[in-house]
């Protein structure tokens, strides 16, 4: 069996009263909601992890963020690397047996070159639902 010991010191609730966004631009896309200042370390955990949720899901898969602290440990500085944007690439269409590929295509709007985003996908799926001539649609 395997002991933990925890050691942890009392002391008053480090709160955080100026958080700063650096290094990437929502284009037009809703940036999350900064939590309200002042706030707790877990509450700035919680904002930078959506932030860069929301950054993967614009088409930054290997987007990162740095949370700077400054001198006096109460403001923040939070700095997005978004990394390179994907793209979509090959597309290739599995499963059709009567309907023409072509159909496929237009439906989805879903070209070679465009940003890689998951409302892209999402929205994809969805066109190709409603088209009525599948039952299932999985897209990868």
């Amino acid at each position: 069996d395997v002991e933990i010991h925890y050691t942890v010191s009392e002391g008053s609730r480090d709160q955080i009263s100026s958080i700063t966004l650096m290094g990437f631009d929502f284009e037009g896309s809703e940036s999350p909601t900064p939590p309200t200042l002042p706030c707790s370390i877990t509450q700035l955990n919680e904002y930078s992890e959506s932030v860069l949720r929301e950054v993967k899901n614009l088409g930054f898969p290997g987007a990162s963020i740095l949370v700077e602290f400054g001198a006096n440990e109460s403001s923040v500085n939070m700095v997005v690397n978004p990394a390179s944007r994907s793209h979509i690439g090959r597309i290739e269409i599995v499963g059709l047996e009567n309907i023409d590929r072509a159909v496929v295509e237009r439906a989805s709007g879903v070209e070679q070159g465009l940003p890689l985003t998951s409302a892209t996908i999402q929205s994809a799926r969805v066109k190709l639902l409603r088209l009525g001539l599948f039952s299932r649609v999985d897209i990868k």
